[in-house]
């Protein structure tokens, strides 16, 4: 996978984030993190499913597949959370 793909990648995560927060009733809150959290499990699943079911188009392996997108979706998380 290109350095194109994954850019892609991190869009896709980065933007489900940003619209967690900007709909976040709990903003200004301990639990805002939540949703954020909660946008990039739920996003990164759907996309290791989609990316899944073109494992063969892309070359790639269900491992890698999940090594990918648990790579970029730490990125995406760190960029947001921080610890």
């Amino acid at each position: 996978m290109n350095q194109m793909h994954k850019e892609q990648i991190e869009d896709i995560l980065d933007t489900s984030v940003k619209n967690a927060i900007k709909d976040n009733p709990m903003k200004g809150t301990p639990f805002a993190a939540m949703m954020v959290h909660n946008s990039l499990a739920t996003s990164s699943a759907n996309l290791k499913d989609n990316l899944k079911a073109n494992k063969s188009a892309l070359n790639l392996t269900e491992e890698e597949i999940d090594q990918l997108v648990d790579e970029i979706t730490k990125k995406v998380h760190n960029k947001y959370i921080k610890l």
